[in-house]
């Protein structure tokens, strides 16, 4: 019973619009069952709504329970469903499909690992209600009047939105300025794909919003709230598409678009931009109904850019081998000192080197002048450790979690003092991870250096 009520309380509070605690919302999502047959594809069918495939009823194929006969519209994007009842118009449909084709087009390995989950999107009927959603009918009915959206979690693998916003209605009264589908399906991507496909990721958004709150960014806003509302909120300004105040108002402020969100808060943009390094264009919700969807359809986006370049959808770049926005080199250990990221020196001069040490000291170094001759040579001067707080940190687990900070300033206590600059590689060689050998294979050993090196070193061949 302890376990369904902690499922619960994921679901119920991944919400949007007003400030509600979702901190237990990440810690329910650390243990994988079943996966979803198959694999998702590089292609969608947005334009086409048609009925349920008869397979997708069946709880082998989209667990935990198979589709619902209540679902009735359909359509996908690489593979995965985007539905909606008798009630609901095919355009609110469309809408949904496009904002899950564009989220998930940037990265595979997040794509996949929402695939395999069983995720799924709905959309429900103006005159519907949360609890119309059959993952989300034992809710209590609170909450058809709270939510006009929730994310999804492993035991409810479903993010929704409501006709009446995702179309951008007049009659909206619940939060007609939001984004609601933007916001709960980037909390899905977060639960569902970067949290599984991407290496330190929960450590890196939680070490992020840490900074920020300490530095008091986000007060007074949903942002604030936790990690995962700062997730949410921080990508709905990456892509311009968040709630502009020009003074905090308890849930929005003045940081609304990409370029203030950069220079406001260098770390999650930096972060977002990792999970999302196409670069492609959000097309809004708003105006006219025939235009968007045009505009949609049209849309070449750019995918799958994450490491050697992207494939893109027919005039989209990225072709060839190393070819698109991949990360270049250097990042590993050895080779040149650069930055990688143009913002670099900005963030610098901000005081970034030492605000965001984990995430500066990897990708920003020669800006932070943390660039010394060499690879991996012998190590010299005094091994030590830079804070006093550094065996605490070690028997609480952070040389792990926070590879990239502690194996810089805490090296006594993360036992690193061996005589060698890289890390030991004595005893025991595993994977402590059951993902590793797929985030091997899908670069993550050059990309993530710090955190796979210590976490999969077998998968890395670091034995």
């Amino acid at each position: 019973m302890a376990w369904f009520l902690t499922s619960l309380a994921c679901l119920l509070l991944s919400v949007v619009a007003v400030p509600v605690s979702s901190s237990v919302f990440m810690r329910m999502l650390t243990s994988r069952g079943s996966e979803r047959p198959g694999s998702p594809t590089n292609s969608h069918s947005c334009w086409s709504v048609r009925s349920v495939p008869n397979d997708l009823r069946s709880a082998a194929i989209m667990g935990p329970n198979g589709l619902s006969t209540y679902y009735q519209k359909y359509t996908e994007a690489y593979g995965i469903p985007i539905l909606g009842s008798v009630h609901v118009p095919e355009d609110a449909v469309k809408r949904a499909c496009y904002v899950v084709r564009f989220l998930f087009a940037d990265r595979q390995d997040v794509r996949r690992s929402y695939y395999k989950h069983f995720g799924r999107f709905a959309v429900y009927g103006q005159n519907e209600v949360t609890r119309s959603i059959p993952e989300h009918a034992y809710l209590d009915p609170f909450w058809d009047t709270r939510a006009r959206g929730l994310g999804a979690t492993l035991t409810a693998p479903v993010a929704t939105c409501a006709e009446e916003n995702a179309l951008c209605y007049s009659t909206d009264t619940y939060d007609p300025n939001e984004d609601i589908a933007l916001h709960e399906y980037s909390h899905a991507l977060q639960s569902l794909g970067a949290y599984f496909a991407v290496p330190g990721f929960e450590a890196r958004l939680k070490s992020a919003y840490s900074s920020a709150i300490s530095r008091g960014l986000w007060a007074n806003t949903y942002a604030g709230t936790d990690e995962v509302e700062y997730w949410a909120e921080a990508v709905q300004s990456y892509f311009n598409a968040n709630t502009h105040r020009d003074t905090v108002n308890g849930i929005h402020g003045p940081v609304s678009t990409r370029d203030k969100l950069r220079t406001y808060d260098p770390a999650i943009y930096a972060l977002i931009q990792e999970i999302f390094p196409c670069n492609n264009n959000y097309i809004t919700r708003c105006g006219n109904s025939q235009t968007l969807r045009s505009q949609e359809h049209a849309q070449q986006l750019r995918m799958n850019c994450a490491g050697s370049g992207g494939t893109g959808t027919g005039t989209g770049t990225g072709t060839g081998t190393n070819a698109g926005t991949g990360t270049g080199t250097g990042t590993g250990t050895g080779g040149s000192c650069v930055d990688q990221s143009a913002s670099c020196q900005y963030w610098s001069q901000t005081g970034e080197c030492s605000k965001n040490q984990a995430y500066m000291s990897q990708n920003c170094k020669k800006s932070c002048n943390l660039c010394s001759a060499g690879g991996q040579g012998t190590q010299s001067g005094s091994c030590s450790d830079q804070s006093q707080h550094c065996k605490y940190w070690s028997e609480t687990g952070q040389c792990t979690q926070n590879a990239a900070y502690m194996l810089k300033n805490c090296k006594k206590s993360c036992n690193q003092c061996s005589g060698t600059g890289s890390v030991g590689h004595t005893g025991s060689c595993a994977d402590q991870s059951t993902n590793c050998q797929y985030w091997s294979d899908t670069g993550e050993c050059t990309r993530n250096y710090t955190y796979m090196s210590q976490n999969c070193k077998k998968s890395c061949r670091l034995c």
